[in-house]
């Protein structure tokens, strides 16, 4: 059933024709049980109809709804990212818009992309000034969360949730922290059209290199969904990124093997052409994709598939999560060893130490 998802899901992103067959709702109820996992039941659902994939009669108004109400989830969100857009931009403040919502237009059906949070960063000499007012004009209700404290605070406006940023991205290494902390304090932020607005988003080069960080620490600590892997498929499909800047960004944070290895996915499963990946691919880079695979396939979207015990459920969980992590550490410790390595020294006993704190 994978095959299909990823035949599927090619046929969306690239606009490839398949042949018409027929699907029993058994084979219904378990694609999209996967697409659900890995958040693509937009993608996969407009694949069905566009190629006129035969259905039961109830799994045809199934795949129908489905389509209309992630592309419905997108208009709420795309109006929430809005309404922050239009609060910042009348105080004048700097701020940039990550991942989400930015990426829509780079797909050939956007509003088929399966939303989330609306993530945004504020440089420190803004970041109180747009609390003040987010808080003064909504009325939030700020939230920080014991393990990702460090990035972000979250409040939810309007039934949608936000992410406001302080750290665009967490590294265990100080050396890696400090070049990319000044990367993106010294960057000129672009605009990008999203519906019918303008919104700031990294340049080109940046964008790529942290919406690929983002995922690949998901990746190398509990799992992540193949919607990730698409939104760097896309950008670098686009190419307008000056390919030199992102290998020096990826080379200072000591993540090319890793970019190349995930770059195998776009090419090998995902369908992305590889001359559209800034580096030559050899067999050595092909090597991990299995193992790559596995946990996307196992633990979907940020992890939370494929686990014994229920997410902060008790020791349990932490012993489950602890042994999983050090796992993916292990398969995956030469692609970002300087990360790996400080992840080991440091994240490890941190989250050790949360474990022992919540359980007391």
């Amino acid at each position: 059933m994978f095959r299909i998802l990823i035949a599927l899901l090619r046929s969306t992103l690239w606009g490839i024709g398949l042949r018409g067959r027929r699907l029993t709702p058994e084979e219904f109820g378990k694609l999209m049980r996967k697409a659900e996992k890995q958040c693509l039941t937009g993608h996969v659902a407009q694949a069905l109809m566009d190629n006129g994939i035969a259905l039961e009669k109830h799994d045809a108004v199934e795949c129908l709804a489905t389509q209309h109400e992630v592309a419905e989830q997108n208009k709420k969100v795309n109006e929430a990212l809005r309404a922050l857009c239009q609060l910042l931009d009348e105080a004048q403040l700097r701020y940039v818009v990550v991942k989400g919502q930015t990426l829509l237009p780079l797909y050939r059906h956007g509003e088929n992309r399966v939303s989330g949070d609306v993530d945004f960063y504020c440089p420190p000499d803004t970041f109180a000034q747009a609390k003040t007012l987010i808080d003064k004009a909504w009325h939030v209700e700020w939230e920080i969360d014991a393990d990702e404290g460090f990035q972000h605070y979250a409040f939810e406006h309007e039934g949608i949730s936000f992410e406001m940023h302080f750290c665009l991205k967490k590294f265990y290494s100080r050396r890696s922290q400090r070049y990319f902390d000044r990367l993106i304090a010294d960057a000129d932020y672009i605009r990008r059209r999203v519906g019918e607005m303008s919104v700031p988003v990294l340049p080109p080069h940046l964008e790529i290199a942290y919406t690929f960080l983002h995922l690949y620490h998901h990746l190398a600590n509990k799992g992540v969904a193949l919607r990730q892997f698409c939104d760097v498929a896309m950008l670098l499909h686009h190419r307008h990124y000056d390919a030199e800047k992102l290998k020096e960004v990826l080379r200072s944070v000591d993540h090319e093997k890793a970019f190349k290895a995930v770059g195998a996915v776009l090419v090998d499963v995902l369908g992305l052409p590889e001359e559209e990946v800034p580096y030559t691919l050899t067999e050595k880079d092909r090597r991990h994709l299995k193992a790559i695979l596995q946990v996307v396939v196992r633990h979907g979207n940020f992890g939370f598939y494929g686990n014994k015990h229920r997410s902060r459920s008790g020791w349990k969980y932490y012993r489950e999560s602890l042994v999983h992590k050090m796992q993916l550490l292990q398969h995956f410790y030469t692609l970002a060893p300087r990360e790996m390595r400080n992840t080991l020294i440091k994240a490890i006993p941190q989250k050790i130490m949360l474990a022992l704190k919540r359980e007391k």
